[in-house]
């Protein structure tokens, strides 16, 4: 399933997007999402977080 390589994609326009707005704390997270080791961690946050949202019916994923 490509879902997990759409998600480090996902997490690296992220980091990208934040390294580019001005700010210390927004550089770091931004640096943290495209460190591999520290974007592994994302990763999982980012999935169990989906996954509960899914789960608990506040987010819909339709298919068309």
């Amino acid at each position: 399933m490509p879902a997990g390589t759409l998600l480090d994609g996902a997490l690296i326009i992220a980091g990208g997007i934040l390294l580019l707005t001005p700010g210390f704390c927004t550089d770091l997270i931004g640096a943290s999402m495209l460190i591999p080791g520290t974007r592994r961690q994302w990763h999982r946050w980012l999935e169990r977080w989906l996954s509960r949202q899914i789960a608990t019916g506040r987010l819909n994923i339709r298919r068309f």
